[in-house]
């Protein structure tokens, strides 16, 4: 088995989000059935996922991310709409979205090319800013249609930090955080 760490920055959720969000996902669970439903203490907004990092790389995130976070005042970030990733009729990801957001989009950049200067090697594909709710579809045949019940949740939000977040993937919560990056005061 591979126990080598990885790591990933993210926008970390205020705990009444979170708490909207366990409440939310006990209601919806019986009716979508995902294999894997993602712990409260794991929701977050991924910015860039690194992977494996040296001591050094990481040694360097810790100096370079606060000099980002102090360029940006608390995200101010609304929910949107649930959605999928994967394939149509058996999905791997269940998620919410973010409404899109100059600011959130601008820290990602920065977060980025900072990540990417350091020698990670990092996923080009588009930014779609998003929380992952479950894994894995297990029911029949899925069907967007099934998800209009369940956009109910419009919620607006204070995001105060980033955090470098190190996956343990044996313990429940999975996310552990290394360093938190605090946004600047208004």
């Amino acid at each position: 088995m591979n126990t080598q760490k990885h790591y990933f920055l993210a926008v970390k959720l205020p705990e009444t989000i979170k708490n909207e969000f366990a409440l939310y996902t006990e209601k919806i669970k019986d009716e979508l059935p995902f294999r894997r439903w993602v712990h409260r203490e794991d929701l977050h907004i991924t910015l860039a996922f690194l992977g494996y990092a040296t001591e050094e790389q990481l040694h360097n995130i810790s100096k370079i991310m606060p000099s980002i976070a102090k360029k940006y005042e608390a995200l101010s970030l609304k929910l949107t709409t649930l959605n999928t990733f994967g394939k149509k009729e058996s999905p791997r990801i269940l998620w919410y979205g973010i409404e899109d957001n100059s600011d959130l989009y601008a820290l990602r950049q920065d977060i980025f090319l900072e990540c990417e200067r350091l020698g990670f090697s990092l996923d080009k594909r588009p930014f779609h800013p998003h929380i992952t709710l479950a894994r894995q579809w297990k029911g029949g045949n899925f069907c967007e249609e099934l998800l209009i019940p369940f956009h109910t949740m419009n919620s607006l939000f204070l995001a105060s930090e980033f955090v470098l977040y190190q996956t343990n993937l044996q313990s429940v919560p999975k996310y552990e955080i290394i360093h938190s990056y605090t946004f600047k005061e208004e």
